[in-house]
């Protein structure tokens, strides 16, 4: 189980994610928004535990959380979308530099850091913060965590209307 959410209030820490493994729970902590290496990542016993801290040091309710997909097998599990970390088989690490694209592996260069979502359309928005597939994938199975994502990333609404084929919300102006 995978979890993120973004921080507005924090002039440090821009976005968390907490990752549920068979083992152990783990909170990343990002100094950007968009799909990067955390900067640092704590180790819990529980998820409890994890959640406790970003509620006590972040002000972190549970709504706040997005729902994403689990890392796939030989994956970063601090990245949202796939990347493959390259040498593993062979005992050196190049972190980062693989990512999954139409079902093949290519090789990726790391992207300038953003630290909000300013200026953005809403397609970059999540593409920059590595939701699109599951904003796309949300609208269809989990309008509820869509609605998470245009709410986290600050999107209009808007964009859930058209997404999901309702009629968009009237405007005030007359």
């Amino acid at each position: 189980m995978r979890k993120t959410t973004f921080i507005h209030s924090d002039p440090l820490i821009k976005k968390l994610m907490i990752y549920q493994s068979p083992n152990s729970t783990y909170l990343f902590l990002y100094d950007a928004v968009d799909d990067r290496p955390c900067i640092v990542d704590v180790q819990f016993d529980t998820l409890e535990e994890a959640e406790w801290l970003c509620q006590r040091n972040y002000n972190v309710n549970k709504d706040m959380w997005i729902r994403i997909s689990d890392p796939l097998p030989d994956c970063q599990c601090d990245f949202i979308t796939p990347k493959k970390i390259q040498g593993w088989q062979a005992g050196y690490h190049r972190w980062g530099e693989f990512q999954l694209v139409n079902d093949t592996w290519r090789y990726i260069c790391t992207s300038d850091k953003y630290v909000s979502f300013e200026g953005m359309s809403e397609n970059g928005c999540l593409s920059v913060a590595g939701l699109f597939d599951e904003f796309d994938r949300s609208k269809r199975h989990d309008p509820a965590n869509a609605l998470k994502i245009v709410i986290n990333l600050g999107l209009s609404m808007n964009l859930l209307y058209r997404s999901i084929g309702e009629p968009a919300a009237k405007s005030s102006e007359t």
